[in-house]
Protein backbone atom coordinates (compact mmCIF):
# COMPACT_ATOMS: atom_id res chain seq x y z
CA UNK A 1 0.00 0.00 0.00
CA UNK A 2 1.14 3.61 -0.91
CA UNK A 3 1.14 6.00 1.76
CA UNK A 4 0.24 8.62 -0.75
CA UNK A 5 -2.52 7.36 -1.55
CA UNK A 6 -4.06 6.99 2.03
CA UNK A 7 -7.48 9.11 3.08
CA UNK A 8 -7.91 10.75 5.93
CA UNK A 9 -10.96 12.18 7.90
CA UNK A 10 -10.98 14.96 9.98
CA UNK A 11 -13.99 16.21 12.44
CA UNK A 12 -13.66 20.15 12.59
CA UNK A 13 -15.80 23.06 13.69
CA UNK A 14 -16.63 25.42 11.11
CA UNK A 15 -13.99 27.52 12.80
CA UNK A 16 -11.27 25.55 12.07
CA UNK A 17 -12.37 24.68 8.70
CA UNK A 18 -12.52 28.92 8.00
CA UNK A 19 -9.06 29.00 9.80
CA UNK A 20 -7.72 26.11 7.72
CA UNK A 21 -9.44 27.90 4.61
CA UNK A 22 -8.17 31.44 5.35
CA UNK A 23 -4.81 30.94 6.21
CA UNK A 24 -4.61 28.49 2.54
CA UNK A 25 -5.64 31.57 0.60
CA UNK A 26 -2.70 33.02 1.63
CA UNK A 27 -0.38 30.86 -0.07
CA UNK A 28 0.29 30.63 -3.82
CA UNK A 29 -3.24 29.96 -5.73
CA UNK A 30 -1.78 27.04 -8.01
CA UNK A 31 -0.87 25.29 -5.25
CA UNK A 32 -4.05 25.51 -2.68
CA UNK A 33 -7.38 25.54 -5.43
CA UNK A 34 -7.99 21.68 -4.99
CA UNK A 35 -7.81 22.19 -1.76
CA UNK A 36 -9.69 24.75 -1.06
CA UNK A 37 -12.02 23.38 -3.49
CA UNK A 38 -12.22 20.25 -1.42
CA UNK A 39 -12.17 21.74 1.56
CA UNK A 40 -15.91 23.64 0.05
CA UNK A 41 -17.46 21.02 -1.50
CA UNK A 42 -17.37 18.33 1.83
CA UNK A 43 -18.72 21.56 3.93
CA UNK A 44 -21.55 22.24 1.28
CA UNK A 45 -22.52 18.63 1.49
CA UNK A 46 -22.11 18.50 5.42
CA UNK A 47 -24.22 21.46 5.43
CA UNK A 48 -27.15 20.51 3.61
CA UNK A 49 -27.18 16.91 4.60
CA UNK A 50 -27.42 18.65 8.74
CA UNK A 51 -29.95 20.89 7.64
CA UNK A 52 -32.06 17.96 5.87
CA UNK A 53 -31.81 16.25 9.24
CA UNK A 54 -33.31 19.35 11.23
CA UNK A 55 -36.37 19.68 8.49
CA UNK A 56 -36.99 15.83 8.81
CA UNK A 57 -36.74 15.83 12.81
CA UNK A 58 -38.94 19.06 12.83
CA UNK A 59 -41.40 17.70 10.07
CA UNK A 60 -41.46 14.41 12.71
CA UNK A 61 -41.91 16.62 15.74
CA UNK A 62 -44.86 18.56 14.40
CA UNK A 63 -48.46 17.70 15.13
CA UNK A 64 -50.06 15.60 12.04
CA UNK A 65 -53.33 17.65 10.75
CA UNK A 66 -55.91 14.79 11.66
CA UNK A 67 -59.18 15.87 12.32
CA UNK A 68 -60.73 14.68 15.76
CA UNK A 69 -59.27 11.68 17.33
CA UNK A 70 -61.41 8.78 16.61
CA UNK A 71 -64.10 10.08 14.68
CA UNK A 72 -65.75 8.07 11.95
CA UNK A 73 -64.04 8.51 8.45
CA UNK A 74 -66.88 10.35 6.70
CA UNK A 75 -67.52 13.11 9.36
CA UNK A 76 -67.15 16.88 8.34
CA UNK A 77 -64.75 18.40 9.76
CA UNK A 78 -65.13 21.43 12.04
CA UNK A 79 -64.65 24.55 11.16
CA UNK A 80 -62.77 27.25 13.58
CA UNK A 81 -64.46 30.45 14.43
CA UNK A 82 -63.30 33.16 12.91
CA UNK A 83 -62.55 36.33 14.51
CA UNK A 84 -61.73 40.05 12.94
CA UNK A 85 -58.38 40.12 13.08
CA UNK A 86 -57.11 43.53 14.40
CA UNK A 87 -54.03 45.88 12.93
CA UNK A 88 -51.05 45.55 14.55
CA UNK A 89 -49.32 48.39 15.80
CA UNK A 90 -46.57 48.95 13.68
CA UNK A 91 -48.84 48.68 10.80
CA UNK A 92 -50.00 51.86 8.52
CA UNK A 93 -53.98 52.16 8.31
CA UNK A 94 -54.81 51.63 4.60
CA UNK A 95 -55.87 54.71 2.55
CA UNK A 96 -59.52 53.61 2.95
CA UNK A 97 -59.57 53.76 6.57
CA UNK A 98 -59.03 57.46 7.97
CA UNK A 99 -56.36 58.11 9.83
CA UNK A 100 -57.00 58.93 13.39
CA UNK A 101 -55.92 62.20 14.75
CA UNK A 102 -54.13 62.19 17.81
Amino acid sequence: MEITKLQFTFSLNLDQVNLIINSLAKLPYEQVADLIIGFRQNAVSTIQAAEAAERESNQAQQPANDPVPNAPADAAPVAAEETPAEPKATELPSETEPANPA
